[in-house]
């Protein structure tokens, strides 16, 4: 039962993560279109 709920924090924490990196990378994105347009 232990071992599954460290699995299962694994997972989720891993998750947590993978979906802020892709956030962050979307928005430096934008963000990035956004200074280049402006830059013009």
């Amino acid at each position: 039962m232990t071992k599954l709920r460290v699995i299962l924090r694994c997972l989720v924490t891993f998750t947590i993560g993978l979906l802020m990196a892709v956030l962050a990378i979307r928005f430096g994105e934008a963000l990035w279109r956004a200074m280049t347009s402006y830059g013009r």
